[in-house]
């Protein structure tokens, strides 16, 4: 999907509005008033666009085409309503109308601006769910008897504190392994230390250089060394090990019956496998400033065009901790990220 963008209206995109106010078929979707507007009440209204004040207007633009006008206006109350109008059917029902939105959206958080509203025609199925999508929450139905083409519509309100989302880091795992220093000794050799190759957001962890293998797979060793060894596996890794592998937090060994065998320069060692749950470190002056408590569940959202809510974050509380969500490669690849670390929102 070629780039998006909104760039303020200006006096050249008059010829936009004369054409797009004149298109019956698009009168009957947005305002439903069918009345051809004349060259100077066209001059007047495309005036007042300009030069409102406490609005704001933007032209929808996809690549280097100009498809259409997105509004936020000002109402009664502190109430502001977002208008959108996709001129050129061609682009239409092709999701640009909720990226305009939700671009808008992102345009309002930096004004400040918490009380949006839209409305939209109830047999607009499609755009009604994209709108909830977007954080939009049906209220209440309006009534236009006087209005032929558009006699009722449903007016959504955007939820307040999805514009007071935290935003968070999302960190991606990929299968690896934790070793205690008595494994280290069988896989490398008496009192072996681990060499470091990069430090992790997490404080005193590491990523090491040593690399291990087993069953054909690789294993990067992550440390310091820890009380007990672990093995962590992303489900398609399980899958291609036919292992029936636990879903665990990390460090919640009890009963694990899954081993896999691993080899190193000096020796072998048993080790258990996991898939390990998501979750959420942070700091315990983190999880008051956020309302957070230990082993809480949370949700978090992660934006782009796979987006995702990922639910039942474990958080994990700990005066070391820095915040940082950590999924793994499979639920990586769901939302977009891949290898790549990200960030999220915390809802």
């Amino acid at each position: 999907m070629p780039n998006l963008i909104l760039r303020k209206v200006k006096d050249s995109d008059k010829k936009y509005f004369a054409k797009w106010w004149r298109d019956k078929t698009l009168l009957k979707l947005t305002s439903g008033i069918l009345k051809r507007i004349n060259d100077d009440e066209l001059d007047k209204s495309f005036s007042k666009i300009l030069n409102v004040k406490d609005s704001y207007h933007y032209m929808i633009i996809v690549g280097k085409t100009t498809i259409g006008h997105i509004a936020l206006e000002k109402r009664n109350k502190g109430w502001n309503e977002t208008q959108i109008i996709i001129g050129d059917a061609n682009w239409r029902s092709q999701g640009y109308g909720v990226k305009a939105i939700n671009k808008l959206i992102d345009k309002a958080k930096l004004m400040k601006i918490t009380k949006i509203y839209l409305e939209v025609r109830p047999d607009n199925l499609r755009a009604i769910r994209a709108y909830e999508k977007s954080g939009f929450s049906k209220v209440s139905i309006k009534k236009y008897p006087n209005n032929k083409h558009l006699p009722v519509t449903i007016k959504m309100v955007y939820n307040k504190t999805m514009l007071k989302k935290i935003k968070i880091p999302v960190e991606v795992s990929a299968r690896h392994i934790h070793l205690s220093q008595a494994d280290l000794d069988k896989l490398f050799g008496k009192n072996y230390k681990l060499k470091k190759l990069r430090d992790l957001s997490q404080t005193g962890e590491f990523v090491a250089k040593e690399i291990l293998t087993g069953l054909g797979l690789k294993f990067r060793v992550i440390g310091p060394a820890r009380k007990e060894s672990q093995i962590e596996l992303s489900q398609t890794d399980a899958i291609k090990l036919n292992i029936n592998a636990d879903l665990r937090l990390s460090g919640d060994l009890k009963n694990i019956k899954n081993y896999l065998e691993i080899k190193g320069p000096k020796g072998k060692a048993k080790v258990k496998v996991i898939i390990a749950k998501r979750h959420l470190h942070c700091s315990k002056e983190q999880a008051k400033k956020f309302g957070l408590k230990n082993n809480q569940k949370v949700n978090v959202e992660i934006s782009g065009d796979r987006g995702l809510i990922f639910n039942n974050i474990i958080v994990r509380v700990d005066a070391s901790y820095n915040l940082s969500c950590h999924i793994d490669t499979d639920e990586a690849n769901g939302c977009g990220l891949g290898k790549i670390c990200g960030c999220g929102y915390l809802l």
